[in-house]
């Protein structure tokens, strides 16, 4: 099984340690040599996956395990025949740093803080790796408009400079939201190249995005920041125009992250909650549903 030392498996029989290569980071791919082969993605490999009965989520699996609880409703599964499909190759992952032990500990001091006291259960534990698009884009928004400048419009023109690394889009659309959320708070420096070892007792989403369509919702979001950025340093601003053509996604990576999922119940409101597997902290989704 994988240990949360980040650099091991370990035998639960005779406690012999097998050390993973952690030194090599995971490699940026050229995200125009991808979009020019016609695939919008890099090579695939056949992987072994198994679908939850339960509730139909598709995870990517260690090539050693025959069973597995299904990280979402907990529905436990015998792997048999032929599970295996072609996948995506990730490029990184980080490792599940956080323990469940530690876990706990940080769902219940949590617990504490935001919930005042509150007697509210929280469901099971349980982790796994959720696969994310990371994308570096370069590039300038040309802009102009008219400011008001003592209270009479002023033309006004200017070109903003675009240069944004590892801009992180979900790749699998369940606790997408709440993964958004949470991705400020991940170190994506030196991340480790891919090893099927890290999987070793933890499932993986499988990734459910297509690449071109993730580097669409990257571009989107650095646009957005940009304009934010032009009008916050310029006041009022009217007619603004402006052109995103000179914006470049250059490179992108498919990295797995860590994370613990569960949740609480409150009368009729579920609530759903995720851990951090690096660093431990926790995030509870802001739009809670309904049972």
């Amino acid at each position: 099984v994988y240990t949360p030392d980040g650099a091991s498996l370990v035998c639960e029989n005779c406690s012999s340690r097998q050390k993973l290569n952690t030194a090599s980071p995971g490699a940026e791919q050229d995200f125009f040599v991808a979009m020019a082969n016609g695939k919008g993605f890099q090579k695939t490999i056949s992987a072994k996956t198994f679908q939850c009965q339960g509730c139909g989520a598709n995870f990517l699996l260690a090539p050693t395990e025959l069973s597995v609880a299904c990280a979402y409703c907990g529905s436990p599964h015998v792997l048999v025949g032929d599970t295996a499909q072609e996948l995506v190759i990730p490029d990184a992952i980080i490792s599940m740093v956080v323990d469940l032990e530690y876990a706990k500990s940080q769902l219940l001091q949590w617990v504490k803080k935001k919930l005042h006291g509150q007697n509210e259960r929280t469901r099971p534990l349980r982790g796994l790796y959720l696969p994310v698009w990371a994308f570096n884009l370069i590039g300038s928004i040309p802009w102009s408009g008219q400011a008001v400048r003592n209270k009479r419009p002023v033309p006004v023109s200017g070109e903003h400079p675009a240069i944004y690394n590892d801009v992180c889009i979900p790749a699998s659309a369940r606790l997408d939201r709440l993964l958004q959320e949470l991705l400020p708070d991940f170190n994506l420096a030196a991340t480790p190249a891919y090893n099927p070892g890290f999987l070793a007792g933890w499932p993986a989403q499988v990734c459910e995005k297509v690449m071109s369509d993730a580097a669409l919702e990257a571009r989107s979001i650095c646009v957005h920041h940009i304009l934010r950025d032009i009008r916050s340093q310029n006041g009022e601003l009217n007619n603004l125009l402006y052109s995103v053509s000179a914006i470049s996604v250059t490179s992108y990576r498919l990295i797995l992250l860590p994370v613990w999922v569960t949740g609480y119940s409150s009368g009729k409101t579920a609530v759903r909650l995720m851990i951090n597997g690096q660093n431990g902290k926790v995030l509870a989704e802001k739009n809670q549903t309904r049972q």
